[in-house]
């Protein structure tokens, strides 16, 4: 609202007097109010008061956003589809995460999703090569016997965690990209 009655006064004074000097104090004002109004929202969205914006078709999440891609895709065909975004294949850090990405996708028409967990010795996750430390793998799952496995939400059993050769063709890219306050 101070920033609307301040424009409003610049204009006016501007229009009736034609007073450059205090053209100049309203800009400074103007500046100042514009530059107070972005500290207090930073403020607000580093306390969690605001949801950061995501693109239209992602979803927010504890600063990321994801997107459940609509192509059924091969797991290098869905790290490139993510990269198109700026975004990643999904590396799930927390069970809060895991339970947020589980529910979304089981309100969605059935599916399976790519993450960026691969097995060559040990699981790790592609986008960092960081060590596996939460689970939340399927029946008989990770069932191995493979030199590269890659993994995925699989819909036929609530979304948990199974492997797959990194060659099929039958899932869709879930992409992620970090939001930065």
């Amino acid at each position: 609202m101070k920033l609307v009655v301040t424009l409003a006064f610049c204009f006016i004074v501007k229009v009736s007097i034609g007073n450059t000097v205090l053209q100049s104090t309203c800009q400074l004002d103007l500046e100042s109010t514009v530059s107070k109004s972005l500290d207090l929202l930073k403020n607000a969205l580093a306390r969690g008061e605001c949801e950061p914006t995501c693109p239209d078709g992602w979803l927010y999440n504890q600063g990321s956003c994801y997107l459940f891609g609509n192509t059924l895709l091969t797991f290098e065909d869905a790290k490139s589809f993510c990269g198109q975004y700026g975004s990643h294949l999904v590396h799930i850090n927390n069970s809060s995460e895991n339970a947020f990405l589980k529910s979304f996708a089981g309100q969605m028409t059935p599916h399976n999703w790519w993450m960026s967990l691969v097995y060559s010795g040990g699981w790790s996750w592609f986008d960092d090569a960081s060590v596996l430390t939460l689970t939340d793998w399927g029946a008989n799952q990770p069932d191995g016997g493979r030199q590269v496995e890659c993994s995925f939400l699989y819909k036929s059993e609530s979304f948990f965690w199974h492997e797959a050769p990194c060659v099929y063709s039958d899932t869709y890219p879930l992409c992620e990209k970090e939001i930065n306050l």
